[in-house]
């Protein structure tokens, strides 16, 4: 008998502390749980939320070619390149297939009037280490100097902090951009400033200097950075001609 009566009292203390389980503040539930360390009812710790942020190389689908190891080509089909799973995903008619980016030499596609080449990492990594652990490379330039931007895929923990009840509970996926210059079979890794450039492409810093200078380049922006190793690259092209 008294078995069952203190069972009956726990039952009753246990939905009572349940009851106590949620309020409303605000017209929200607040779900609230008792801390062991100081027997008082707190709000329960937030849980980690679904990553943010893309995981793709270039986020919207783009229409262009794929150049197999092999020589073989897929021309003219819609495709986006996930840098996590590492698998070319490409639109054929109502399906989707998936390519794996070891089979893959080249990625180009074409965006409002321009063409973008992306190439293999392996193409490079074996004379060049600093491009091991990579993927694809966009060739931005070729000529003299080739510019080309390695694409990291990187992601930011989430920074939640359970005392304090701030920052963010979701990891966040971004694509790394590192900027290098090939030249005379040297690998140069460029900064972006204006210092940096000037000292990769150091044999023509005047002419480069001014340049820079009278149209207002900001190394900062990717294409303002392509703009001067292009100029470079023009430099030799008119002394050869």
């Amino acid at each position: 008998m008294k078995k069952m009566f203190f069972l009956a009292l726990f039952v009753s203390m246990f939905m009572q502390l349940f009851s106590q389980g949620s309020k409303s503040h605000n017209g929200q539930v607040v779900h609230l749980y008792v801390n062991s360390n100081s027997n008082r009812i707190t709000s329960l710790p937030k849980q980690k939320t679904a990553p943010v942020g893309s995981v793709y190389m270039v986020d919207d689908w783009m229409r262009g070619g794929i150049v197999l190891r092999d020589s073989s080509a897929l021309t003219d089909f819609r495709f986006r390149y996930n840098m996590k799973s590492q698998f070319v995903e490409i639109e054929v008619y109502d399906s989707l297939k998936v390519l794996s980016a070891a089979k893959v030499a080249w990625l180009f596609y074409q965006n409002k009037g321009t063409t973008k080449y992306y190439e293999t990492c392996s193409n490079y990594s074996d004379e060049y280490p600093e491009l091991r652990n990579c993927e694809f490379v966009e060739v931005m330039t070729s000529g003299k100097a080739i510019l080309l931007d390695k694409l990291v895929l990187d992601m930011v923990e989430s920074n939640y902090n359970t005392a304090v009840d701030a920052g963010s509970t979701s990891d966040k996926y971004y694509v790394k951009h590192i900027y290098y210059v090939l030249l005379n079979d040297k690998l140069i890794h460029v900064k972006k400033r204006k210092g940096s450039v000037l000292k990769a492409l150091v044999d023509k810093k005047v002419e480069l200097k001014e340049y820079i200078k009278a149209n207002s380049l900001k190394m900062k922006n990717p294409e303002h950075l392509r703009s001067v190793v292009e100029y470079y690259n023009s430099l030799y092209e008119a002394k050869a001609n």
